[in-house]
């Protein structure tokens, strides 16, 4: 189930002046590799073009080697003649992504820039491995935390705040306009909980101010990734406190 609820109060809460994230609890039930960051392209580009999507078991991955192993497994599994076993095969090296090849040329693309790439350690969107070169090296080191930070956006239906005020850094500097907190990801690893707040410093949150004073009866909150995806939290209830 998605971190996405929408909430109507019992009782209206009025005259409010302004509303901030207090802190958060939030189980670490979703994911690491997902519906939105599992799947990349390969592409034979000699001699023959065919392309196909290698999609990966959505779960949470513990270590790098269980990940490779799962893409092997994956590119493996191809049917097509243009695919031989061993021909392609994906590796880590010094913790940096490696697809090689023995013989044909092919084309890796991945999706987007915060996806399966971006955690392998792949900045690019689209890389070719060949009789040549041999191999496509990530520029960074493989690092399967997803996400690192979790942003709470918060929709209490008013047109009277300074609304976007909070600004994520990165390709895409507003993922929300509601966004009024981030919560930082430890590694405490899959089933444990986050526990943020202002004073262990894994909450920063802005203070929504109001031009005049307002009514609220009714709330949306959601659950963000880095790169604005609501979070698929597999069933896992979370608090967040106002």
């Amino acid at each position: 189930m998605n971190a996405d609820v929408n909430l109507v109060l019992g009782e209206k809460i009025t005259e409010v002046k302004s509303i901030e994230v207090d802190s958060a609890d939030i189980p670490i039930t979703f994911f690491n590799i997902n519906a939105d960051n599992n799947n990349f392209v390969i592409g034979i580009t000699n001699p023959s073009v065919s392309t196909h999507t290698v999609t990966l078991t959505p779960g949470f991955y513990s270590s790098l080697s269980a990940i490779a192993t799962e893409i092997n497994l994956c590119l493996d599994a191809i049917v097509d003649t243009g695919f031989n076993v061993g021909d392609v095969s994906f590796n880590l090296i010094g913790n940096r992504g490696v697809f090689s090849t023995t013989s044909k040329s092919y084309d890796i693309s991945f999706n987007s820039p915060s996806g399966l790439g971006w955690l392998l350690g792949y900045r690019g969107n689209s890389y070719s491995i060949n009789g040549s070169s041999k191999r496509a090296t990530s520029e960074g080191v493989a690092l399967l935390k997803y996400p690192r930070h979790i942003y709470v956006a918060l929709n209490e239906f008013s047109n009277s705040s300074n609304m976007n005020a909070f600004c994520v850094p990165g390709n895409n500097s507003n993922l929300n306009k509601n966004i009024i907190a981030r919560v930082s990801v430890p590694d405490t690893g899959f089933g444990t909980t986050i526990t943020a707040s202002h004073g262990n410093g894994f909450l920063v949150s802005e203070v929504r101010k109001y031009l005049e004073k307002v009514n609220i009866q009714r709330i949306q909150v959601q659950l963000l990734d880095d790169a604005g995806n609501v979070i698929d939290m597999n069933g896992g209830d979370f608090s967040v406190n106002l």
